[in-house]
């Protein structure tokens, strides 16, 4: 029967480690390093791929916020663009329209222009 060395006095494990199983301490209470080659290889394969998994989880995450983002932008952006040429369109017309009136008349008054420019402004 195997059994565990505490201090002198040997102790056979039964429960969790299974009937009978050998599991040498030391004196002080401590397990001794029992992992054969194998194990050493299986558990360091196990902690590295963990590694690799989380590396890779984590950089195709990053790489999708990117690429929500960067689009998220582009939207923005482009938004934006399109705002800012209709205002330019409109300011462009209305100067435009005030360029006519003065093309029209030879001598403008500030009342007409007043009353010509009242409407046009409104929506520049």
């Amino acid at each position: 029967m195997g059994g565990i060395l505490l201090g002198q006095i040997p102790i056979l494990c039964r429960g969790a480690y299974g009937a009978g199983r050998n599991i040498a301490m030391k004196p002080a209470g401590k397990p001794v390093n029992t992992l054969n080659r194998r194990q050493w290889m299986a558990l360091g394969l196990t902690f590295f791929l963990g590694i690799g998994l989380t590396l890779a989880g984590f950089w195709l995450a990053r790489e999708l916020e990117l690429d929500r983002c960067a689009a998220a932008f582009r939207s923005r952006a482009t938004e934006y663009y399109e705002r800012l040429q209709t205002k330019l369109a409109d300011a462009t017309r209305a100067v435009q329209a005030v360029k006519g009136l003065y093309d029209s008349s030879e001598d403008v008054s500030l009342q007409e222009f007043q009353i010509f420019s009242r409407q046009i402004l409104q929506y520049v």
